[in-house]
């Protein structure tokens, strides 16, 4: 549901899951890549995790995935403007958010758009995510940094890229959707809900 991690209790259950079986692979991974110095957030128990059939890939964490800040956790549940759009267009489009894993071009919290060589840093990871993965069949790349970030890990990776659809797209933020002109932003979230519907064929093929 919109924004569930706004409530405290809710949050409190997700934390307590972070382990449990179709997560822990991915939150162990997670575990290996913090460190003092560098921080990534949880992947939610809500997702599917290595079940996950959908992965979603946008820039960065964004703050509301901070600890102390919002939910510690990657979840489409999380109190966010971006966070509240997704869910709503995976909903329409009649994607169950147990069916899908979301992750980031550069994994680790910057709040930033990543380098050219932070992309790269996080080619490696993301592999090893779709990896964890096996029942993938759909990969949608939301926003400029994050389609960059698929194209070099297809060339550097094709075979493990083979036979997943990709799918590009808009990020969900609303910096990504705003213009100005009111016909553009319409065209542009008319893109974003055509993108989620033809992920959604996709999954039923």
């Amino acid at each position: 549901m919109v924004r569930m991690m706004a409530d405290a209790r809710y949050r409190r259950e997700q934390a307590g899951g972070v382990y449990l079986p179709h997560v822990e692979p991915i939150n162990r991974l997670v575990d290996e890549l913090r460190t003092d110095d560098e921080w990534m957030p949880y992947v939610a128990p809500a997702m599917g995790g290595i079940n996950a059939r959908l992965l979603v890939i946008f820039r960065d964490p964004g703050p509301k995935t901070r600890d102390g800040q919002g939910s510690g956790m990657l979840s489409p549940e999380n109190d966010d403007p971006s966070a509240e759009r997704l869910i709503t267009l995976l909903t329409d489009a009649g994607i169950e958010v147990g069916d899908v894993m979301g992750w980031n071009s550069f994994p680790w919290y910057i709040n930033r758009k990543p380098t050219s060589p932070e992309v790269d840093r996080g080619l490696p990871v993301l592999r090893r995510v779709v990896e964890l993965c096996p029942n993938l069949k759909v990969v949608m790349a939301h926003g400029g940094d994050a389609q960059v970030a698929w194209k070099r890990f297809r060339r550097r990776y094709p075979a493990d890229a083979r036979g997943l659809t990709t799918i590009e797209s808009y990020h969900t933020s609303r910096q990504a959707l705003w213009t100005p002109d009111p016909a553009i932003r319409e065209q542009r979230e008319q893109h974003l809900r055509d993108s989620f519907a033809e992920a959604a064929d996709a999954l039923r093929a």
